[in-house]
């Protein structure tokens, strides 16, 4: 985990240098939505059109385009992306994964469940990051309502538990509608989140 952590601040470093945030979105939004491997600018292109007879169009009518299956891999690079953006440019981060990744909350919670370590690590360390952000919070808070975070909070990897604990440090209770918040898994991870804490100070003493 060490070693993917150092090389997401540098991949966060290279995309803060070029400065403009207009420029990285338009960078990154390829990746984000999965069109880096098709055209995106066709102007100038002309364009042949193929007329059919009515007899023959039905018969030459091309298959409909199955839809397109997102795959464990694919999200795990578009959380890596989003997570270096929330590190490097907040704002254009809170932009990645609230706007420009339509399925973040989603896909993220495929990661957790998928029990894959390394995508688990990657959505834990995106929720620490996302909680930092005022503009990514509710994403978070809402991840937290659908139970995600409880499953990675008890994952038996350390460095797993680490990330989600933070994140429920830093929201704390702010942000939160008590009234419609279920107070006792609050609670519940609260307390899952602070044992954590208290584990790794006796693991540091």
């Amino acid at each position: 985990h060490f070693l993917r952590r150092e090389l997401t601040v540098v991949l966060g470093k290279i995309l803060s240098g070029f400065q403009d945030e207009e420029r990285v979105k338009k960078l990154c939004k390829p990746y984000l939505t999965g069109q880096q491997d098709k055209k995106l600018d066709e102007d100038g292109m002309c364009t042949i059109e193929e007329v059919y007879n009515e007899d023959e169009e039905e018969a030459n009518k091309p298959p409909a385009e199955e839809e397109e299956v997102v795959t464990l891999q694919s999200m795990m690079e578009r959380a890596e992306l989003s997570t270096a953006l929330l590190l490097s440019m907040k704002e254009v981060g809170a932009w990645a994964v609230c706007n420009a990744w339509m399925d973040s909350d989603s896909e993220l919670s495929q990661m957790v469940q998928s029990d894959d370590n390394r995508a688990m690590a990657l959505a834990s360390e995106l929720i620490s990051a996302a909680a930092t952000v005022p503009e990514s919070r509710n994403m978070v808070t809402m991840l937290l309502d659908s139970g995600s975070m409880e499953k990675l909070l008890v994952h038996e990897d350390r460095d797993i538990r680490s990330g989600v604990a933070a994140a429920v440090a830093k929201l704390g209770l702010a942000g939160r509608d008590r009234a419609q918040a279920d107070e006792g898994d609050l609670v519940a991870m609260l307390q899952a989140a602070a044992d954590l804490l208290d584990d790794e100070r006796d693991q540091l003493e």
